[in-house]
């Protein structure tokens, strides 16, 4: 296990909890007093639903490394498959349970499972993940989970409803992923909630859209009869008409009738309901912080933050929501192992995906021959180390010597700086001789012989 769980489990304090009272996930919706839930909602509302997808889609392809600080500052990635003596380091062991797939009951990659953890942190916010006994991650779904609550306010375990009855969890068995913080509530507000009215909207001009086109008979005429027609007349002109003339499909057919045909306008101003779906997007675009031109809203984009799309998705969509998730990982998983893992924490990997184009990725190369070396930058196009030293240092200047073969670095004993110092003499490269040290061309007579310059 990476975590060991307290002895007594808090048996006793379990004893004594109270259920969390949950926040409500549903809207109530215009009209008729119905009400959907906030899953209903991500599932039909279409820019709620690709808010949420690109922010859960975006930190799933972004995979999650360990890193290990040393002793003069520098970080150093943590694989889990790197051989060591012995049993695996505790960053090992971290990076092991966040790189591997689930438990072999729910076999979910991290990628899915990344992906599914966003979406009950978006739409419920919160999210849960369970520490196996042999360290593999799960991730719980969030219906299915009822935080514990001690008179403290503090949550002190959890219960998971499964198919087999209720399981009891310490909060030292399972990482609470939280987005938001309610002054309430041990648990976050959904950001959902704060769009409430909005979603409620947007889905009565939804319905109201769909029933004017339903009902597109009513709208459109009235047929007056004589004022003697019997009533089995006008049910069979009410029949005939919406056999003949009622949905879309039928939009267009002449009438022939011996009554009174009437048109009648359009009472739906279209342009009222464009601008109030406008008005809900981004509105929707706005709580789940995502910029209107990475969510597709084009109308007021210019060539400068289209063409910065992708660096835009990267560094202001998933780079918002990022260091949340990695800020409980640490408090939650690393740092309750101790010392061993003092100086462990992870990251989501973004800077391959910020990286340019191909056409980019060779100018930044040749802009940077004096700061990576040559097989720091081949490794950026996933090419192979090359075997010789010098691929393996950095030259000072372009056409200089490389740092590390031909120079060495001493300390000034005044300043205790570390400095660059100049290549030993027996190093160099022989001087070029000067012009008047360099021997005449001795002349040729005609007869070939050479004649020795006076």
């Amino acid at each position: 296990m990476i975590v060991a769980t307290p002895a007594g489990y808090r048996a006793a304090k379990l004893g004594q909890s109270t259920p969390v009272v949950m926040p409500s996930y549903y809207v109530n919706l215009v009209g008729d007093g119905a009400a959907a839930t906030f899953a209903k909602l991500y599932r039909t509302n279409p820019w709620l639903n690709a808010g949420i997808r690109t922010i859960a889609w975006g930190m799933g392809r972004s995979p999650l490394q360990t890193f290990e600080r040393q002793d003069d500052g520098q970080r150093v990635a943590i694989r889990w498959t790197d051989k060591t003596r012995g049993r695996n380091s505790a960053a090992q062991r971290i990076d092991k349970a966040l790189s591997l797939p689930s438990s072999r009951a729910t076999r979910i990659g991290p990628q899915r499972r990344m992906r599914r953890t966003m979406v009950d942190y978006l739409v419920y916010s919160n999210a849960i993940w369970e520490i196996e006994p042999d360290g593999t991650l799960t991730h719980v779904p969030w219906k299915q989970c009822k935080p514990l609550q001690a008179s403290d306010e503090s949550i002190i375990g959890w219960r998971f409803n499964t198919l087999a009855g209720s399981v009891y969890r310490s909060p030292e068995q399972v990482i609470h992923f939280c987005s938001d913080d309610d002054p309430d509530s041990p648990i976050g507000a959904p950001p959902i909630q704060a769009l409430q009215h909005t979603l409620a909207l947007h889905d009565a001009i939804q319905r109201h859209l769909t029933s004017f086109y339903g009902n597109a008979a009513r709208p459109s005429a009235n047929l007056k009869l004589s004022p003697q027609a019997k009533k089995e007349d006008m049910e069979y002109v009410q029949g005939v008409m919406r056999d003949l003339y009622q949905s879309p499909e039928n939009a267009g057919k002449v009438v022939v009738t011996t009554g009174d045909f009437q048109p009648i306008t359009s009472g739906t101003d279209q342009s009222q309901l464009v601008e109030l779906a406008k008005l809900s997007r981004e509105e929707i675009a706005g709580v789940l912080r995502i910029p209107g031109p990475v969510l597709g809203f084009l109308e007021n984009a210019i060539k400068s933050n289209v063409k910065e799309l992708r660096e835009q998705y990267i560094r202001d969509v998933i780079g918002n929501w990022a260091p949340s998730i990695e800020d409980d990982i640490w408090t939650q998983m690393i740092h309750p192992m101790g010392s061993v893992a003092r100086d462990v924490f992870s990251e989501f990997d973004l800077d391959k995906q910020l990286r340019p184009d191909m056409e980019g990725m060779a100018t930044v190369s040749g802009t940077m021959g004096t700061t990576a070396t040559l097989n720091e930058r081949r490794r950026w196009f996933n090419l192979p180390d090359l075997p010789f030293p010098e691929a393996d240092t950095i030259p000072t200047t372009p056409g200089a010597a490389f740092l590390g073969i031909e120079a060495s670095t001493g300390t000034d004993p005044n300043s205790g700086e570390e400095q660059i110092t100049e290549p030993r003499a027996s190093d160099k490269a022989p001087k070029p001789p000067r012009p008047e040290e360099v021997p005449k061309p001795r002349d040729a007579d005609l007869d070939g012989q050479v004649n020795e310059p006076k």
